[in-house]
């Protein structure tokens, strides 16, 4: 087909173009280069390039986003600007607690109740590689490791209800040690993080610390006595 000719979309049924007036094309000159033409309202000059150019497209009309010019990643910025932020809390407590007993442990098979309070959701603004990152917080449950094999998630905790010295098992998050020995409670909380940085945004989980507990864990031997004698 001839510079001259007419071209038609397949299939489209609309109108056909010249190679004047189609969508992206410019006349070419006697030279066979680019006809040159004046900087467009966006910014781009579309004249005369030298051979070897590469010419960059712009699809669409949505400004770029806010620091994209300065070369850095909002998703990087955003992570890294999380792996700043303490998201602390008061720590895992077992309850009855152990070590106010006359024996300063608890026994095997007794259960004992996990009990890590809630911390509230953080909101923290910080400045990373040069933009500006808000990072919402909010948290979720827990990871027990008991330290001997075992581990459960907790979607919620609560303090031991009940009378002394009951061996009751908490409906929540607890556990009952087998054998005896020292061990050591760890907590891993899980975090859902929002972020906005650079006109973009996102979801992050992350998980942090929520405390350690240790624990002795004995035989206890009950000895039925004659009170008559």
């Amino acid at each position: 087909m001839s510079a001259s000719d007419s071209y038609r979309a397949p299939g489209s049924g609309g109108d056909s173009y010249g190679p004047s007036d189609r969508p992206g094309y410019r006349a070419m000159d006697d030279a066979g280069g680019p006809a040159p033409a004046a900087q467009e309202p966006g910014g781009w000059d579309t004249g005369r390039l030298p051979p070897g150019t590469l010419l960059g497209v712009r699809l669409g009309g949505d400004a770029p986003a806010v620091g994209a010019g300065s070369g850095t990643d909002p998703v990087e910025a955003a992570r890294r600007a999380l792996a700043t932020v303490t998201l602390d809390e008061e720590g895992i407590l077992l309850d009855p607690d152990p070590r106010l007993n006359e024996w300063g442990a608890t026994a095997v098979g007794f259960h004992t109740w996990f009990h890590a309070p809630r911390p509230q959701p953080r909101h923290v603004r910080a400045s990373q590689d040069g933009l500006a990152v808000d990072l919402a917080a909010t948290p979720g449950g827990l990871l027990v490791d008991t330290g001997d094999g075992h581990s459960q998630h907790c979607r919620r905790t609560a303090p031991y209800q009940g009378p002394a010295g009951r061996n009751t098992p908490s409906p929540y998050c607890g556990h009952a040690w087998q054998h005896p020995g020292r061990y050591t409670v760890t907590a891993t909380r899980t975090w859902t993080v929002t972020w906005t940085a650079g006109g973009r945004a996102g979801t992050e989980t992350v998980t942090r610390p929520a405390g350690t507990a240790q624990v002795t864990v004995i035989d206890l031997t009950s000895v039925l006595t004659d009170p008559d004698r």
